[in-house]
């Protein structure tokens, strides 16, 4: 698998996307990146939305 990642640390990676937009990638997956699904619950989908924002470096 041939994967192009993004920066995470960088706070415009995800300036235009909404938590919401966030919390359907990973339940749904995008592109290459499989779905959680059903594998976690709401609230775990819910930390990682809040894990990912909070790897941004703060200006």
């Amino acid at each position: 698998m041939k994967l192009n990642l993004r920066d995470f640390r960088d706070a415009a990676t995800f300036k235009e996307s909404t938590d919401g937009e966030l919390f359907y990638i990973i339940k749904n997956g995008h592109q290459d990146m499989p779905p959680e699904g059903n594998r976690i619950k709401p609230e775990q989908n819910w930390d990682l939305v809040n894990y990912v924002r909070s790897l941004a470096k703060p200006k």
